[in-house]
Formats: C-alpha cells, sequence, structure tokens
C-alpha cells in the first residue's frame, strides 16, 4: 500500500505552487522591460540593409546610428500619421541624421544637430512606395528626376526608387538635396520588381493629376494596386486612363469578374475594334462609356472620349510588348501605326456617339 505525503508537505505543495506562478511572471515583467530598454536598432523586425544607410554621403557624415522602426514602434517617430503608412504597405522604416563635414565636430558642450535628415521607407512594393510619394509629395513641391519619381522644394526632397520611399529634409539653406537624392536612389539595388512601377502612360495630354488607388478602385473591390491618370486633351475634355499589373492569371480572374459584374448589374458591354487590336466597351450608367484592354499581365481601361488624333498613339502604346516604355518610344508616340502599305491605321468601327472629330476611345 503506498504510503501518503505528510499533510504538512502537501499543505507547503499548496502555498508553493501560487510563489512559482509569481516568479514566473515577474520574470517574464523583467524580460519585458529589458527588451523595451534596448535601442530601437536593436528591436526591429523587419531591418533595411546598411547599404542604403551608408555612414558617408557626399559633403556629409552620418550622425550616431541609424534608428530602426517596424509597424509596432512606427508611431515613436511619426505619431497620429502611422496608420497611414501601415495601411498603405509599411515594412520598415530607417532614419539616419547627416551633419556637413566641416561642422562635424561641435564646440565642447554643444549638441551636435543634424544638417540633414533621410527618412528612408521600406514599403514593399514598387506600388506602395509610389502611392506614399503621392500622398506625400506636390503641393508647394515640383516634380524632379531623382530615383523612379520625385518632388522637391527647397529643403525637402520626396521620391520612390523600387519599393523605397525616400524623405529628405535639409536644414541649411542651399544645399544640394538632388544631387543628395540621386546618390541615395543609386544604392538601391535593382530587382525583378522593378518592372512593377517602371511603368509609363500613353502621351495623350496636358496630365493633371497621377494617383495610386490600392484598394476598392472606383468602387470595385477586386480591383486594388491601381495607377489613374488623368488628362486635358486636345479638344478641351479630360480624359482618364488607368493601369493595372499583375500575373497574366490575376488579370483573367478580374476580366472575369468584371463581366461577372457587369452581367448582374444589367450594364452593357461588348468587344470592338481599334486596328488589330480587341477592347472591351462598357456602357455604365454611372461611369458614362469606358473601355478596357488588357494583355501580357496588365488592366489598360480609358474613361471619356479620346480626340480621333489621338487614336494612333494609343494604338502604339496598346500594341508595345510591355508597359515599360522606353524613352525613345515616348519620344516617339506621335508616329501613327502603319499598316504594310505604311498608312495609317484607323479605328476600323465607330460609334453612333462620335461627334465632332472626337470618340469614346
Amino acid at each position: 500500500m503506498r504510503a501518503e505525503a505528510p499533510v504538512s508537505v502537501r499543505v507547503g505543495l499548496i502555498f508553493l505552487l501560487p510563489i512559482i506562478g509569481l516568479a514566473i511572471y515577474l520574470d517574464g515583467l523583467r524580460q519585458e522591460s529589458e527588451r523595451l530598454r534596448l535601442p530601437v536598432e536593436m528591436r526591429r523586425s523587419d531591418p533595411i540593409s546598411q547599404t542604403l544607410t551608408p555612414s558617408k554621403i557626399p559633403r556629409f557624415s552620418r550622425l550616431g546610428k541609424v534608428r530602426y522602426y517596424s509597424t509596432d514602434t512606427l508611431y515613436e517617430y511619426i505619431n497620429g500619421h502611422a496608420e497611414h503608412y501601415i495601411s498603405a504597405g509599411f515594412k520598415a522604416l530607417a532614419v539616419s541624421e547627416y551633419r556637413i563635414e566641416s561642422n562635424a565636430n561641435g564646440a565642447d558642450g554643444e549638441v551636435e544637430q543634424p544638417d540633414l535628415v533621410v527618412d528612408l521607407f521600406d514599403m514593399g512594393k514598387p506600388l506602395h512606395a509610389f502611392g506614399i510619394l503621392m500622398d506625400e509629395g506636390g503641393g508647394s513641391l515640383k516634380a524632379v528626376d531623382v530615383g523612379d519619381m520625385g518632388f522637391g522644394g527647397e529643403r525637402n526632397l520626396a521620391f520612390f526608387q523600387s519599393r523605397f520611399f525616400f524623405k529628405v529634409t535639409g536644414f541649411r539653406d542651399n544645399l544640394d538635396l538632388i544631387s543628395i537624392g540621386e546618390f541615395l536612389a543609386d544604392l538601391v539595388p535593382k530587382g525583378s520588381d522593378d518592372k512593377e512601377i517602371s511603368l509609363r502612360f500613353p502621351d495623350l495630354g496636358v496630365v493633371q493629376s497621377t494617383k495610386y488607388i490600392k484598394e476598392d478602385f472606383h468602387g470595385i473591390d477586386f480591383m486594388d494596386s491601381v495607377l489613374e491618370r488623368s488628362y486635358h486633351v486636345a479638344d478641351g475634355g479630360v480624359v482618364t486612363a488607368f493601369i493595372m499589373l499583375s500575373s497574366d492569371q490575376e488579370i483573367a480572374r478580374v476580366v472575369e469578374s468584371l463581366r461577372a459584374f457587369h452581367d448582374a448589374e444589367q450594364i452593357s458591354y461588348g468587344e470592338r475594334r481599334l486596328g488589330s487590336l480587341g477592347l472591351t466597351r462598357v456602357d455604365d450608367p454611372f461611369e458614362g462609356v469606358w473601355h478596357y484592354h488588357h494583355a501580357q499581365g496588365r488592366l489598360f481601361g480609358l474613361f471619356g472620349v479620346l480626340p480621333e488624333a489621338l487614336i494612333p498613339k494609343l494604338q502604339q502604346f496598346l500594341s508595345s510588348s510591355d508597359v515599360a516604355v522606353s524613352s525613345s518610344q515616348q519620344a516617339n508616340n506621335g508616329t501613327h501605326e502603319q499598316d504594310e502599305n505604311n498608312n495609317p491605321i484607323q479605328p476600323e468601327e465607330t460609334s453612333p456617339q462620335e461627334e465632332n472629330g472626337s470618340q469614346p476611345y
């Protein structure tokens, strides 16, 4: 027969269990406290390559260490605006402060203040970086040729290169922020994801705005990550083009969903020809007449009435094998597509609504 433990032992165990639990709890608090005391650069969960945060850039030396922020700590740096970045695809942020090398050694007891601050956001995808640039840039800033696209002012520069969004802020007058931006952009390695954003819209008129719509394009819940550009065209009207890039399978799924949506809403649509190209025309009671064309992992569409003189430019753009049109192709956008007899190709079909030399694309 098994002997039972003395009563005193059993009572001791009962009191010991809460003590063990309390010890485990206090140890957890200690570890969390130590984690919070770690420098922010040691708490990052998605670090940015050190090659993108150099210790020196032309004329400048970095002050101190790079500060890193994740989705959990971003609010510490941009409190009140962090959710906007996170919802736009934010992955990580590296903040570097720089001082002009001639000022690198301050007077005794003087706190070194930066002459330049570089905020480097990893947005995960080039389209996300573009979207943040469109939100943060513009306004009083003017377009500049830095990175894939940028805006600059006297003391501010914002641009994106691949999936990275840069904010460069100067704290002195007459800093050459453009040269600094070019230096930083060159540090970004070229990768396969660059094709996702290295696109151009057709030259259809005077650009009024360019936007990135992360989701629910025109209220369509299955159309996400869309670029949209509005133009004033030659006849004084306004047209809006959009481009969506994805895999062939995803674009095919979106087109199938569009047709199912139009069928369910009893919105009229049908095929038409633009030279050798097949287009889908949609007679939308809410958006008006619009067209779209899909091929090779892209969906291109146009809302509005396009003057007939611009049709050849559109044909050339849609006939290109890649959305990423080279600079030389952009310069020749005015060249008409020609048939084997060197005659301009004209639309094979016209709409009863076409008037005054314009047609709904």
